[in-house]
């Protein structure tokens, strides 16, 4: 190993490590500390033995025996799959430049999760990017240990992530339904944000978005479209014409006047939207295929069935053939069809 990456690892003591590629191991110490000691040949390099200890009845990491598969059986090898993750117990020297390190397989998920909280929670901060490790939690909907781990980590209010710890607070509390606490974090995290030289305005446009979905959550639609059309007015001004941002307001906008009956203006938005999306390479047709659908509705309800027929079809041509949504696209367009005639 380079002196370097060793240096990291003792550095990261008590963190995790992953293998970026399928792992072979060795059951028989004394083979795994022969391939080591080959690379003491080399000056800039460390030797070093890991010593693994496995749980085989509380590990959700793939790993299998190679004895009777391999073409050296006297290495009595053990394959662990490219997920396999392991908590760095100890790191010991051994002799002059070899080393040994104790390592424990921890299950992919919850051990991982439980690991880091502990850390953060005894202050470990410099051990991990907490911030990573907040949207992993978040993707994997672990709300409550999000919101945990975000709140041992409270910046000062002159800290620049100051604005990106309440921010993601605010997305917690709302996917826990808490919407008071959640418009708390979200108003905290623009008090620093609009007083600073250089606004991020994809930023602040995209937490008062995120103010007028709570506000849309409790059928306060009144509401809604003033925070909408605020993160509107700021990317008009700010943004290109074909900022991905005004995609998301767009949508927002359209969804709530829909709410209101004003198919109409719900209607100009969800055009605007497209007309970005169809500029944009990164458009997914199944996003595409969802504009035209809301398109589509739109004009069914002002009685504008044959461009809601052709917009609709669109749709159907569009959306990929496993779209849980196709079915019912079809069927809609079977109706409106009914209906014209």
């Amino acid at each position: 190993m380079k002196l370097e990456y060793f240096e990291e690892l003792k550095r990261n003591q008590d963190g995790l490590i992953s293998f970026n590629g399928f792992l072979s191991t060795s059951t028989k110490q004394s083979i795994a500390h022969e391939f080591a000691q080959r690379s003491l040949s080399n000056g800039f390099s460390i030797a070093v033995l890991f010593q693994m200890q496995i749980d085989p009845t509380n590990s959700s990491c793939p790993y299998s025996s190679l004895e009777n598969q391999s073409s050296n059986q006297s290495e009595y090898e053990i394959l662990f799959s490219l997920k396999a993750i392991f908590h760095i117990e100890s790191i010991e020297p051994i002799e002059n430049n070899f080393w040994q390190i104790d390592l424990t397989l921890i299950n992919e998920k919850e051990n991982l999760i439980s690991h880091y909280i502990e850390i953060e929670h005894n202050k470990f901060n410099h051990l991990i990017d907490y911030e990573k490790l907040g949207e992993l939690l978040i993707q994997m909907n672990e709300f409550d240990k999000a919101k945990d781990l975000y709140e041992v980590n409270v910046p000062d209010i002159s800290d620049p992530k100051y604005t990106y710890v309440y921010n993601k607070l605010g997305l917690i509390y709302t996917n826990l339904k808490n919407y008071n606490q959640a418009l708390l974090y979200y108003n905290l995290s623009l008090e620093t944000k609009s007083n600073e030289t250089l606004n991020d305005y994809v930023t602040i446009s995209n937490i008062h978005n995120q103010i007028g979905k709570i506000f849309y959550q409790q059928e306060k639609f009144d509401k809604a479209l003033e925070k909408f059309q605020y993160a509107l007015d700021m990317q008009l001004e700010h943004l290109s014409s074909t900022h991905p941002s005004l995609i998301n307001t767009y949508e927002l906008l359209a969804m709530t006047y829909e709410e209101n009956n004003d198919y109409q203006t719900a209607l100009e938005y969800h055009e605007k939207k497209l007309e970005i999306q169809e500029k944009t390479s990164s458009s997914k047709k199944s996003d595409l295929a969802l504009t035209h659908f809301n398109i589509g509705i739109c004009l069914e309800n002002l009685n504008r069935l044959t461009e809601a027929i052709d917009h609709i079809q669109q749709s159907i041509d569009m959306s990929p053939f496993n779209d849980s949504e196709l079915n019912n696209r079809q069927a809609v367009l079977e109706r409106i069809r009914e209906e014209l005639q």
